[in-house]
C-alpha cells in the first residue's frame, strides 16, 4: 500500500495539561488506514515538562482544524485516500468524540519521541466509513510549548 506523511509545527494548548488534536486522519470507504509510525518534538527551549500522547479513534471530528499538507513517500503513489486535518498554529484543535483509545505514552519534553510499531500485527488500522478517524492528541505540563509533529501511514 502507498505511504504518505504529514507534518505540523504548532503550539501546545494555553492551559497546561490540556489536550489538542494535532494530527486527525478520515479515510474513505472501503479503504483501510495503517499508522505506520510517529514523531514528536519539542522546539520550545529544553525545560522539564512532561509530554503526553494518544493514539485515539474518533467518531467525530474535532474542531478548528485545518487542512494539512499529505506527502507522498514514492512521488508515483496514487494520491492518499485519507483527509489530513492538522492543528492550526495556536488555535484549539478539539478532540471528537473517542471511540476506543490505541495507545498512550509520555516523555520528557528535553527529548523527543518516535512511535514505530514492531511488526505488522502490532500496526493500528482504521477501516474506512467515513466515520472512524485516527487521532494524534498531545497535551504538554506546560503551556504553550512549540512541538514538531511527523506522522506516517499507508492506505
Amino acid at each position: 500500500m502507498p505511504e504518505y506523511i504529514t507534518r505540523v509545527e504548532a503550539t501546545s494548548n494555553a492551559t497546561g495539561d490540556t489536550e489538542d488534536a494535532f494530527i486527525e486522519l478520515l479515510t474513505a470507504n472501503p479503504s483501510i488506514l495503517r499508522v505506520k509510525r510517529f514523531r514528536i518534538n519539542v522546539v520550545t527551549a529544553s525545560i522539564d515538562d512532561r509530554v503526553s500522547w494518544r493514539l485515539l479513534r474518533t467518531t467525530t471530528a474535532g474542531a478548528t482544524g485545518v487542512a494539512g499538507t499529505t506527502v507522498k513517500k514514492k512521488p508515483g503513489s496514487r494520491a492518499a485516500g485519507a483527509t489530513n486535518n492538522v492543528k492550526n498554529g495556536t488555535a484549539a484543535f478539539t478532540v471528537g468524540t473517542v471511540g476506543d483509545q490505541i495507545d498512550e505514552g509520555s516523555f520528557n519534553a528535553r527529548g523527543g519521541y518516535e512511535y514505530v510499531p514492531r511488526g505488522d500485527e502490532e500496526i493500528p488500522e482504521v477501516t474506512g466509513d467515513a466515520v472512524n478517524r485516527v487521532v494524534l492528541a498531545i497535551k504538554a505540563s506546560g503551556a504553550s510549548r512549540l512541538l514538531d509533529v511527523m506522522f506516517e501511514w499507508e492506505d
